[in-house]
């Protein structure tokens, strides 16, 4: 049995909708390929202190 991860529909969607916006909050905008790369820094990050 194969398990879905958190970010698997970000990843799937960063390649099908890569310049589309998936978030805006304020002035902020970003695309799906921004999103994920955000979620992967702050991924990478929790997991360099251990976490």
């Amino acid at each position: 049995m194969q398990h879905m991860l958190f970010s698997d529909p970000i990843k799937l969607n960063a390649v099908r909708y890569a310049e589309k916006e998936a978030l805006s909050f304020k002035d902020k905008r970003f695309t799906y390929r921004e999103f994920n790369e955000r979620i992967n820094q702050l991924a990478h990050a929790l997991q360099g202190i251990g976490i």
